[in-house]
């Protein structure tokens, strides 16, 4: 099940599929650990994940973990040292690929917080530098042995996965500070689950719808009408690359442009054709 995320994220646009994913439990001092996927723009091109997310091989897979002040009084974090290498425990699992033809999820253990058919594997995972967001933003932060977070502050770090070599199936990675609160150990953990697909040739429209979103996530307008450019190429009948594409007009202030591209994208859904969204809609996707 996907849940409600830990902290508010922009949606950037209507045709953005954000996904946001937290797992956040608050322990009795007010002090919880958490996470949320830090980019995600769903399935449209390719069958829909079974649980939580799915990346291809190659594609960027990041995490932010955070340790936040839930409580109502200030709180203060105690580490003993800020080097990740030090400040973390990572723990990684891996099960196998599920067979085509098997419908059902993943199974997890009675805590849902593992699955059942899964076995210890190295996973390379990346930290960066912390940041410290409160009320007034967010900027970077050099921790502390001790670092005070009034109420809903909180610390944040990006985890990022290289999948380039990651093998087919089901991972997921337990994070835990290494840190207290009140003289108590931070009793909850970043428990990060996502699959990993083979990249294919049938996979190359998703792929690069992913891309223009990725691309226009962070304003760059030439690189997503480049990336649009190569999905309409092997997908013309995309009714996503011409939302996109109303989009980059919309914010760039050409609004008969957008409604161009507006009407394209409205007519192609509306006639069914758009084969590839049908195609997976039929395997469980609802289509507004």
């Amino acid at each position: 099940m996907r849940a409600i995320p830990f902290v508010t994220i922009a949606v950037l646009s209507s045709f953005v599929d954000v996904v946001a994913q937290t797992r956040v439990a608050p322990e009795p001092s007010g002090m919880g650990v958490g996470y949320r996927v830090e980019e995600y723009f769903g399935e449209t091109y390719t069958s829909p994940a079974r649980q939580e997310f799915v990346f291809f091989q190659g594609e960027p897979i990041s995490f932010q973990m955070m340790v936040g002040n839930l409580g109502a009084a200030t709180a203060t974090l105690v580490i003993e040292a800020s080097d990740p290498q030090r400040l973390f425990q990572v723990r990684a699992f891996k099960a196998p690929p599920l067979p085509a033809e098997k419908t059902a999820d993943r199974p997890l253990s009675a805590d849902r917080r593992r699955f059942e058919d899964e076995g210890a594997v190295t996973l390379p995972v990346v930290f960066s530098s912390p940041k410290k967001t409160w009320a007034g933003g967010v900027f970077d932060i050099q921790l502390e042995r001790e670092t005070v977070l009034d109420p809903r502050e909180y610390l944040e770090w990006v985890i990022r996965v290289p999948s380039g070599d990651l093998e087919r199936g089901y991972y997921r990675v337990e994070v835990r500070v290494n840190g207290t609160q009140g003289g108590q150990p931070l009793r909850e953990f970043a428990n990060i689950r996502f699959e990993v697909r083979a990249r294919t040739k049938e996979d190359e429209p998703e792929l690069l719808r992913r891309e223009v979103l990725r691309r226009f996530s962070k304003q760059d307008f030439d690189g997503a009408r480049q990336a649009v450019g190569d999905l309409l190429r092997i997908h013309p009948n995309s009714g996503a690359a011409y939302s996109v594409l109303a989009s980059i007009a919309d914010a760039e202030g050409k609004r008969d442009e957008a409604a161009t591209h507006r009407r394209s994208a409205d007519a192609i859904t509306k006639a069914g054709r758009d084969e590839l969204l049908l195609k997976y809609a039929a395997k469980g996707r609802i289509i507004d």
